[in-house]
């Protein structure tokens, strides 16, 4: 006798044999608790410009409670990463710079040294993308 474990496969035997099917669970994480109402995420995270936790403190929820909210309303998520201070500059000013040396280019272009050189790596790594597979 073969033991059967999946639920599809249960149900699918129990209508065959005229049995009402076994409910099938939800998958996932069951929610946790209340979930903020969207006037409330939006004055405290948009208007308010409080941040996640702070929004979620205010409502006295979970911080992703929170983010689940704004994915499911459509609000815009606030990013907070700096972007690099040489995406204003383009890639020829930059190599111009360059032209100079490192350093001096690092300090007139106001980013470390290191910061230049992981910058101009990638640049040459895009740069080389689109070109392969080309003849």
């Amino acid at each position: 006798m073969r033991v059967i474990y999946d639920i599809k496969r249960i149900n699918k035997a129990r209508r065959r044999h005229g049995a009402e099917p076994l409910p099938v669970p939800k998958r996932g994480r069951p929610p946790l608790g209340i979930e903020p109402s969207k006037t409330d995420v939006r004055r405290l995270y948009i208007k308010d410009d409080l941040s996640l936790r702070e929004t979620a403190a205010a409502l006295g929820v979970s911080k992703e409670a929170v983010l689940r909210a704004i994915a499911a309303y459509g609000l815009p998520v606030r990013v907070r990463a700096k972007r690099s201070r040489l995406r204003v500059h383009s890639p020829e000013a930059i190599e111009r710079a360059v032209k100079g040396g490192m350093k001096a280019a690092a300090a007139t272009l106001g980013v470390s040294l290191r910061t230049l050189q992981y910058y101009r790596a990638g640049l040459r790594k895009r740069a080389s993308k689109g070109r392969k597979g080309r003849k």
